[in-house]
């Protein structure tokens, strides 16, 4: 589907109606789903490490100090031009969803759900005392995310936390109206090598749809569906081939 120089071994992948963005840690790309030229949104970012979700004309992106903080940051689409809105604690891996009321976050350090204005403004905890949480999506009022040992979801005002599946541990995750999908790294000794999952929503029953065999240096960084396909972005090292690129699956296998 598509390929670019990734710099470096973190990246992520998002999309919307039309388009598919991805990043690294310095520069943001840009294509539309299906034909259409690969083309940069933004480059030389200082302190990027990663493109989280995107809503109306902004990207959100996680960016670092040194190793002391993370940031949740706004780019613009039109320019490229990036705004720190939250910040979080170091290594705080953040993955983010946003809607019309504002943006939703992970932060593993603090195991804790947050959210705030768009702006960053009126930040509020909405679940607490989690075990790693990451991978949010937000779907219909309902915030589902991984932890290292299960799916769980709640509603996007906070309160009650349901477990949707158990004895999983989803490294990247997405979803559509009937399933969860997730990587899963298949494990010591065997690196580079992964599960892509399936999670029934109304039953929880797991089934393994594939395994990936990576080369050295590439690895899973993004899985995203649609009516028909599963999109993985799989982050390269621009020193090193293959490229990072994305790989774009029949979603029924």
């Amino acid at each position: 589907e598509a390929s670019s120089a990734i710099g470096g071994n973190s990246a992520s992948l998002v999309m919307d109606a039309t388009d598919l963005y991805w990043a690294d840690w310095a520069n943001v790309w840009t294509k539309p789903i299906g034909t259409g030229a690969t083309a940069p949104v933004a480059t030389s970012l200082v302190n990027f490490s990663g493109l989280l979700d995107i809503y109306a004309n902004d990207l959100y992106a996680m960016t670092y100090v040194g190793n002391t903080s993370n940031s949740i940051a706004k780019i613009a689409i039109a320019d490229g031009s990036m705004t720190d809105i939250i910040t979080l604690p170091w290594y705080s891996r953040a993955s983010i969803e946003v809607d019309a009321s504002g943006v939703y976050w992970t932060n593993m350090t603090d195991a804790v759900i947050g959210k705030s204005q768009h702006d960053g403004s009126a930040e509020v905890t909405l679940a607490a005392g989690l075990n790693s949480p990451h991978s949010l999506i937000l779907d219909s009022g309902t915030l589902y995310w991984a932890e290292s040992n299960g799916i769980k979801s709640m509603s996007t005002l906070g309160g009650a936390i349901a477990t949707i599946a158990e004895n999983v541990s989803p490294e990247y995750m997405t979803k559509d109206s009937t399933n969860f999908y997730f990587s899963e790294e298949v494990g010591s000794p065997a690196y580079y090598e992964y599960y892509i999952k399936s999670v029934s929503i109304s039953t929880g029953v797991v089934e393994v749809l594939s395994k990936i065999d990576l080369n050295s240096n590439n690895y899973i960084r993004g899985i995203l569906v649609d009516d028909a396909h599963l999109y993985l972005l799989i982050s390269g090292n621009q020193y090193y081939t293959p490229l990072g690129r994305i790989l774009k699956y029949e979603k029924s296998y």
